[in-house]
């Protein structure tokens, strides 16, 4: 029962969360089904088949705001990022990746928000940052999951609205999120202590928070919007450090 309990309210907080901001989700769900009982390989994959399917609604609602080529280039340096990481993740502790990354999250985003206080707007990524910000995605998502807080980032100042900001990542999700399932699956990886029930009623609770959240996300302001979601990245660059820490 508690693994159907908690595991259920973490999916719809974080889901919440991914909908109203675009992204969030693995974070928030990360240690509500580890505290559920859930080893950290089923962890992995269960929010990778989550996040797919409940962006998938958020992709469709939000088609018309969304920018294929910001897309093309996430999903083109996450392709090589999965398979660098899912290389890494055969001889590398996933829990020292997870520290690297809180530690880089939380040194880009702080970066991120001296440069907004002097000019008093995000910065537009280079077509460059944004393929790497998609590699780095592709490493942490097949290794932990938490493959859109670099992207989050770096998408921050593409001036595509909120609306837009969200269905990018969207997009990403679903399609990288597919990817890494199959690299995984193939492989033999597969939440195999996950009930389908249980699986079935996380997925209602996420698809239930998703909506929810983006109902939100129509009503805040593109200002602070954009002061949300760095927010975010810091609180949850400091969460990623601050769980990996905790697992050692």
């Amino acid at each position: 029962m508690s693994l159907l309990l908690i595991g259920s309210a973490g999916v719809l907080l974080a889901a919440f969360l991914g909908g109203a901001t675009g992204f969030g989700y693995a974070l928030v769900s990360v240690p509500f089904l580890l505290l559920a009982g859930l080893p950290l390989a089923d962890v992995v994959v269960v929010n990778l088949a989550l996040g797919l399917l409940t962006r998938v609604a958020v992709l469709w609602r939000l088609r018309a705001a969304l920018d294929r080529g910001r897309v093309g280039l996430l999903l083109g340096g996450g392709l090589p990022g999965i398979a660098l990481g899912y290389a890494l993740a055969r001889g590398v502790d996933g829990t020292l990746l997870e520290i690297g990354a809180g530690c880089a999250i939380l040194l880009g985003a702080s970066l991120a928000a001296v440069r907004e206080l002097r000019s008093g707007a995000p910065r537009t990524a280079s077509r460059a940052a944004v393929t790497a910000a998609g590699a780095a995605g592709g490493v942490l998502g097949v290794t932990t999951s938490l493959n859109g807080l670099v992207p989050a980032l770096v998408l921050r100042g593409d001036g595509a609205g909120p609306r837009g900001y969200v269905a990018n990542l969207a997009a990403y999700f679903v399609i990288g999120n597919a990817i890494m399932l199959a690299v995984l699956l193939a492989a033999g990886e597969g939440a195999a202590q996950t009930p389908l029930w249980t699986a079935m009623v996380w997925l209602a609770a996420g698809l239930a928070g998703n909506a929810l959240g983006v109902r939100v996300l129509d009503r805040i302001p593109e200002r602070l919007f954009h002061r949300v979601t760095l927010a975010v990245v810091l609180v949850s660059g400091a969460a990623a450090l601050a769980q990996s820490l905790a697992r050692l």
